[in-house]
């Protein structure tokens, strides 16, 4: 093999390359003989008895920090008792990640012991593999009994796969190519794929539909705020509005003073609320068109702190935006 991998920053932290030749982190593809990271699917369990993720506030500090750990994930999802990771990388190195969650939880609760050993991860060879994987994290909650259909549930990355979520975790521009299927079109496979299963009740599997474009303000506010604050999981008090703010202006709602008293907020804040992008648009009116999008008052995430984020945080950020690989003669 001629081909060589290209990791960001490699000359500054040769270390990180490092593992790249290990025969169960590193592998061929079938396309082109090209060298790939192996993926790891990593999970963990809280000790018989403990859910501590039945509360929405641990279950959604956690979920958030799980994304800052794993900020390249393939695919994730947190139950009352454990979450479930697909990630690609050097095990050990992931590894370490996952018991450094697990630490940080047990420390915000006050806990002695909360966690038994984290299992090794489990390796995923190839693209059918890596699928199938992506199907059983986002059926837990179904086949749990805790939820009729993947997208009901809050702590998934389904949701935001299919376009109903702001700033997505993952995106089927990561994860069709790896895959090995075209992004075009991946997001209603991909949820077919998924919903084809007997735990997801029959009426549930369709993919979700827009809301129409509303010609007089028809819609209720309150069900407007509500599909809002349901795709936006990752934003600040500030962005949450501003999606809220173009969905009414979406359906014929017109005066800021009306907007304002729904949302709680000024009707100065109203006219300044900042201009989105489509993408958010179409997930919350994705959310507004579809009920299996909304979730419950109890289960809606709080506002995110302020984006300010470690450097660390942000220079993991930046691996999932460079590309990773280049073929060399």
């Amino acid at each position: 093999m001629t081909g060589a991998l290209a990791w960001p920053n490699c000359p500054r932290h040769p270390e990180r390359c490092d593992f790249l030749h290990a025969p169960e982190i590193a592998q061929l593809d079938g396309d082109g003989g090209r060298l790939t990271l192996m993926f790891w699917h990593l999970t963990a369990r809280t000790l018989l008895g403990s859910k501590p993720f039945r509360s929405p506030d641990v279950g959604w500090w956690f979920w958030r920090r799980m994304r800052e750990t794993f900020p390249c994930a393939m695919a994730a999802c947190l139950m009352p008792n454990h979450p479930h990771v697909l990630a690609e990388g050097d095990p050990a190195v992931l590894h370490g990640r996952m018991r450094g969650l697990m630490s940080g939880l047990t420390r915000r609760l006050g806990e002695h012991k909360l966690w038994e050993s984290a299992p090794d991860p489990t390796p995923i060879r190839n693209a059918a593999q890596l699928e199938r994987h992506v199907k059983y994290v986002h059926l837990n909650p179904c086949r749990a009994g805790l939820a009729e259909d993947p997208l009901s549930w809050a702590w998934t990355t389904h949701r935001g796969l299919i376009g109903a979520e702001v700033d997505p975790w993952v995106t089927v521009a990561r994860l069709a190519p790896r895959v090995h299927k075209p992004i075009d079109g991946y997001r209603e496979a991909l949820h077919a794929y998924v919903c084809n299963d007997s735990k997801v009740a029959a009426s549930r599997r369709h993919f979700p539909t827009l809301a129409p474009r509303g010609i007089a303000a028809s819609t209720p506010l309150p069900l407007i705020a509500r599909a809002a604050a349901s795709v936006t999981p990752w934003a600040t008090g500030a962005e949450r509005r501003s999606v809220a703010v173009a969905l009414a202006r979406h359906q014929g709602w017109r005066q800021s003073n009306v907007i304002a008293a729904a949302l709680d907020c000024s009707a100065k804040s109203v006219v300044r609320a900042g201009v989105i992008e489509d993408g958010a648009l179409r997930a919350a009116v994705l959310a507004l068109g579809s009920p299996l999008l909304r979730l419950r008052l109890a289960d809606i995430a709080p506002v995110a702190p302020s984006r300010r984020r470690s450097r660390t945080v942000l220079k993991r950020d930046e691996r999932c935006k460079t590309p990773r690989r280049r073929r060399t003669g």
